[in-house]
């Protein structure tokens, strides 16, 4: 009660949490989940790297039917070539988090955003820079 009222006092309209972008993460029900997408994410990445591809080049050859634009069914078949075995809930899920524009398909932007593996001649001597 008192809670509710304080939050009436505010200037701003009340807005219910579970409509807010925070929702998403209140709602997982535990942080495992993000961490395997997490760890999915990594695995691209160091499949890219083990290939020696940089974001240009694996977008160009997962783009199977050159329209700039990755599907769904075009990413599986990337990420198949590149070794990694994933459900058709994680490729989604891929898509969905890469996927600036939400029409269901990935632009190079955002592919090279999200995958895009940082040159060896940036950081002399091949280590992590800081």
């Amino acid at each position: 009660a008192f809670f509710s009222m304080v939050r009436a006092c505010r200037r701003r309209p009340i807005r219910d949490w579970r409509q807010a972008p925070i929702a998403r993460v209140l709602q997982t029900p535990d942080e495992f989940h993000h961490l395997e997408f997490l760890s999915v994410m990594a695995a691209v990445r160091a499949g890219l790297a083990r290939r020696g591809l940089k974001a240009f080049d694996a977008f160009k050859a997962f783009d199977t039917d050159k329209d700039g634009l990755l599907s769904c069914g075009e990413l599986w078949g990337g990420l198949e070539w590149l070794g990694l075995s994933l459900s058709p809930d994680d490729i989604y899920a891929v898509v969905r988090y890469v996927d600036q524009t939400g029409d269901g398909r990935i632009r190079f932007a955002d592919f090279a955003s999200t995958f895009g593996v940082p040159d060896n001649d940036e950081s002399e001597g091949g280590g992590l820079t800081v």
